[in-house]
């Protein structure tokens, strides 16, 4: 018995004695080569340590830091600023020890598109004038994130994709595949 106490306690003083590392977290819209509304005031939220201080830095409006605390539930939202369209900029989430640097941000138009099955087709599918339109789709400065279908018995806070910048490649790329679960 005396040897469990003594392992006991020696587990406990190893576990409070560790040093607590934040582990900010961002949903995948967040991400490298994203598009944020222009001239706007932008919600961005993530996860990290409950009560926790997070300071969002944006390039594009440099000495203007929002800074936003981790609710008890590990959850933080904020609303961030935009300027006129343009960029590329970097955006940064940081906490005590820990950070997140977003490069490739782009500030412009958001469309979000939806409804019709035939949005989701790509030039690949015998769209009308698909080969001239793929021809003309080099436009770095247009981003695409397509979310792919995924069913789910409870709402999601995420979803598995990221931004693509439009080349002739990613507009060849059938929008109807699905990516693997993790």
């Amino acid at each position: 018995m005396k040897n469990t106490t003594h392992l006991i306690l020696g587990m406990l003083a190893l576990t409070f004695g560790m040093e607590v590392k934040a582990q900010i977290q961002l949903p995948s819209v967040f991400s490298d080569g994203m598009v944020l509304q222009q001239n706007s005031k932008v919600a961005v939220w993530g996860w990290g340590n409950p009560s926790e201080t997070l300071m969002i830095l944006s390039e594009w409006n440099p000495g203007d830091t929002v800074r936003t605390v981790v609710d008890n539930q590990g959850r933080w939202k904020a609303e961030v600023p935009t300027g006129r369209a343009g960029g590329p900029y970097t955006l940064e989430v940081k906490g005590g020890n820990d950070s997140r640097k977003l490069s490739d941000v782009m500030l412009g138009e958001v469309w979000l598109c939806s409804g019709q099955s035939n949005m989701e087709w790509s030039a690949n599918m015998g769209i009308m004038n698909g080969e001239q339109e793929v021809k003309q789709a080099a436009s770095p400065s247009v981003r695409i994130f397509h979310n792919p279908k995924q069913g789910a018995d409870t709402p999601q806070t995420d979803c598995r994709t990221k931004w693509e910048v439009a080349t002739p490649e990613s507009m060849r790329v059938p929008l109807l595949t699905s990516l693997p679960a993790t």
